[in-house]
């Protein structure tokens, strides 16, 4: 793996290993954010606003959600439902280099440089937004104010070890339609929005007006202090807050190949490891497994 996750940043408390952002997605008090920003945590809180609580963790997507009970209320922010564009202007939202910057949110401009992730990963999008450890989580917006990723990982010093090439400013984020996914599959309600075709787009000053009461600092409590790796497992994990499912049957059919969306490519896995796979998800309807190159695509609709 060569993309790595940038949540981890220095700890201010003695119990508080890392820190990541998250955002509100609704006024009930969930907050969305990484997966390898809880990772391992005791706990997590949000500081001025207690701790959370019902963590769900998506280990394949890199996503997690939890409720604040004194963040129902608080100002939210939605999904973009439709797709972006690439060269679109964005603006990423965060709390980078906890206890070495300012306590602040901070701002990042820049460009949808991608539609695509590593290795053509349809669940991500390249950004020239510069992150760093502790954005990871936070949201990226287009011009009005919608999600259209959540800041998960960069290129950095590892890569360059491994490749002998200095990546510069490259980085990644979670597609706003995995986030909706993850949301519909935990029953956690969401809002999308869509720029009309006369609405004016949003100075960056503007935007900060809307976005920052809706953007929180993540603590994780008695955690790793260690940068985790963003890079897509091997095999599926099981949310933390979803039990297996019984066995559902499936109609098996050669030489087709189902239509539908690739939320997940597992590699070098067998074809009942693939068929197991989407058995212990709920996310999953359907798969398609390539028998020469041992790839399996988890479907989330067919």
């Amino acid at each position: 793996a060569v993309a790595f996750g940038i949540g981890a940043g220095s700890a201010l408390a003695d119990d508080v290993s890392s820190s990541g952002t998250g955002f509100f997605v609704n006024d009930q008090g969930w907050v969305v954010t990484n997966a390898h920003v809880v990772e391992g945590c005791t706990s997590v809180s949000v500081p001025q606003m207690g701790t959370g609580d019902a963590l769900a963790v998506d280990k394949q997507n890199d996503l997690a959600a939890f409720k604040l009970a004194s963040g129902v209320g608080k100002p939210h922010l939605p999904l973009r439902r439709s797709q972006p564009r690439l060269g679109e202007d964005i603006a990423a939202y965060g709390f980078p280099l906890d206890g070495i910057l300012s306590d602040s949110i901070k701002v990042t401009t820049g460009n949808i440089n991608s539609l695509v992730g590593m290795e053509n990963d349809t669940r991500y999008l390249q950004v020239s937004t510069p992150l760093q450890p502790g954005n990871s989580g936070g949201p990226i917006l287009d011009q009005w104010g919608s999600v259209v990723g959540v800041s998960t990982a960069v290129l950095g010093t590892k890569f360059t070890d491994a490749t002998g090439i200095a990546a510069q400013n490259v980085n990644f984020a979670v597609r706003s339609n995995v986030v909706e996914l993850f949301l519909q599959s935990r029953n956690i309600q969401y809002d999308t929005a869509d720029p009309g075709h006369d609405d004016k787009p949003l100075s960056t000053a503007d935007l900060s007006d809307k976005a920052v009461p809706a953007v929180v600092k993540v603590l994780c409590h008695g955690g790793p202090a260690t940068v985790a790796e963003a890079k897509t497992p091997d095999k599926p994990t099981m949310p933390s807050t979803m039990s297996r499912p019984a066995f559902r049957s499936f109609s098996p059919a050669d030489s087709y190949d189902v239509m539908g969306f690739d939320y997940a490519t597992l590699k070098n896995v067998s074809e009942a490891e693939c068929e197991n796979a989407c058995q212990g998800d709920l996310s999953c309807k359907a798969t398609t497994y390539n028998r020469k190159a041992h790839f399996c695509f988890l479907k989330s609709d067919a």
